[in-house]
């Protein structure tokens, strides 16, 4: 959704996905597929033609509980995520250019940005520092705050009859943290480009990229030790998405 009136801009975005796949030749064969609710809004204020001060709001999380799978014949899983479990919520200010309808990068130096996850096992997975109890315990907080450098770009391209291209990007860095050094972003990158056919046959294809500098993710042939080729590192994940489905804009 965009308004512009005057001298005010304000944009926000819902984007969301709730999907299962089956496959007979994996076990079990119902599995979780695609989940994400991402919540944004920015508004703005123009300062100059194409430049606005901005206050940028956005929420992301997933719905449903989310597994990796071993494939073996007992159907053994291990639980990675859930319901707020991680949840990322960023509140910043700063300048956003918009010189068309079909690009904008915003720039925040005084990004904040708050980590939570609900259930206390997942806490090491997602970065949540340690944190010392008044006797002597360690114990990781549900939350975790910091403040930060926030860039975000977008594309939204409709000039042509029935083509759209949608992208977005972000990028975060704290500058002060224990657990992550200022310069390593954290990055969420979107892309998605459709074509209509007929008006109501739709043509899709969406990509996703995540690279979370504090998120641990075990590669193949992890046996739980540092320094073989499987041990759990940030790395990056991409998925990619070709679909033909039922589309109608509005």
């Amino acid at each position: 959704l965009s308004y512009k009136k005057k001298k005010l801009a304000w944009d926000s975005n819902l984007d969301t996905e709730i999907g299962e796949l089956y496959s007979s030749d994996l076990n079990p064969s119902w599995r979780k597929s695609n989940d994400k609710l991402n919540i944004m809004s920015k508004l703005g204020y123009e300062l100059a033609k194409n430049w606005y001060l901005s206050v940028l709001g956005s929420f992301k999380t997933q719905y449903a509980p989310g597994y990796t799978y071993a494939n073996d014949a007992d159907g053994n899983r291990t639980l990675v995520s859930k319901w707020a479990s991680p949840s990322y919520t960023d509140l910043s200010i700063g300048v956003d250019w918009k010189p068309n309808d079909i690009f904008t990068i915003y720039v925040s130096p005084i990004a904040g940005r708050l980590t939570y996850c609900r259930d206390s096992t997942l806490r090491d997975r997602y970065g949540l520092p340690e944190k010392t109890r008044e006797d002597g315990t360690l114990y990781r907080p549900a939350a975790n705050a910091a403040l930060g450098l926030s860039i975000k770009g977008g594309i939204n391209y409709t000039a042509i009859k029935n083509l759209k291209i949608i992208s977005t990007i972000t990028l975060f860095t704290p500058y002060t943290s224990k657990v992550q050094k200022f310069g390593n972003f954290d990055v969420d990158w979107d892309f998605a480009i459709s074509y209509n056919f007929f008006k109501v046959l739709s043509v899709s294809l969406m990509t996703s990229l995540k690279y979370y500098d504090q998120v641990m993710i075990a590669g193949p042939g992890w046996d739980g030790n540092a320094g073989t080729p499987g041990y759990p590192a940030a790395r990056v994940q991409f998925k990619e998405m070709l679909g033909l489905g039922i589309g109608y804009s509005f």
